[in-house]
């Protein structure tokens, strides 16, 4: 295990995300504050997959909000593309999200009163991006769901639902998608149909892709694996 060495990445390709020194704690309820980062650095490059492990509690999910600009830093900088994005204003911020990045959670958050295809095309209606509707479909085939664009949340089984999630995430082919337990919530064989869809989908792309996992098997199973201890990241590769 050891820590990021940014010295030793100065001839690597530019970085599409990079963490420098991130601080994080949170208010106890009897006073006094917990530490969930602290110092926490690391990069991402484009094209990517890596994994973040770590025990429960560890602050595995708040980092990732974090860098997902859900959760603001009590200090340190995200930079992505090169340009500092921590200290845009909520509104900015949102636009940011829009823009670049794509989240999947443990539970797939389908909105139950659009089908499959309009919960795939929000992301590009929200954003104005009307070119991209023609493609939503053809997400949906590429997940495996030809023939149940119309179909209903409801209608579909829980690995259908977390199909769709994932064709939603990349409509807008965002460069960064960052998932969050993303097969958690499913049985063994379709959790490995989903993981075996991100990292296809997402290699066929070009989307970095971040994914937080409790499973070290599954972490394995990318190009990259870091380890979120005592709140900082360590690499795992």
């Amino acid at each position: 295990m050891t820590s990021i060495d940014f010295k030793k990445m100065e001839n690597s390709p530019a970085p599409l995300l990079r963490a420098e020194n991130l601080f994080k704690a949170y208010k106890e309820a009897k006073g006094g504050a917990s530490e969930v980062l602290r110092g926490a650095q690391f990069s991402l490059y484009p094209g990517e997959s890596a994994s973040l492990v770590g025990v429960s509690g560890s602050g595995k999910s708040t980092l990732l909000y974090c860098l997902g600009l859900l959760e603001n830093l009590d200090s340190g900088t995200l930079f992505f593309k090169g340009k500092a994005v921590n200290g845009l204003s909520a509104q900015k911020k949102a636009e940011f999200r829009l823009k670049n990045l794509g989240f999947i959670f443990q539970f797939h958050h389908l909105i139950p009163e659009l089908t499959a295809l309009e919960n795939v095309f929000l992301p590009c209606e929200i954003a104005g991006r009307e070119d991209l509707k023609s493609e939503a479909a053809g997400l949906l085939k590429k997940v495996g769901l030809e023939g149940k664009e119309k179909r209903f949340p409801w209608q579909l089984s829980g690995g259908e639902q977390q199909r769709v999630a994932v064709a939603r995430a990349l409509a807008n082919r965002p460069p960064l998608l960052l998932t969050d337990e993303a097969t958690g919530n499913l049985d063994p064989k379709r959790a490995h149909e989903i993981l075996d869809l991100l990292l296809s989908m997402c290699s066929e792309l070009g989307t970095t892709l971040l994914s937080v996992t409790h499973d070290d098997s599954s972490a394995r199973r990318y190009k990259r694996r870091f380890g979120l201890q005592e709140g900082q990241i360590w690499d795992l590769s």
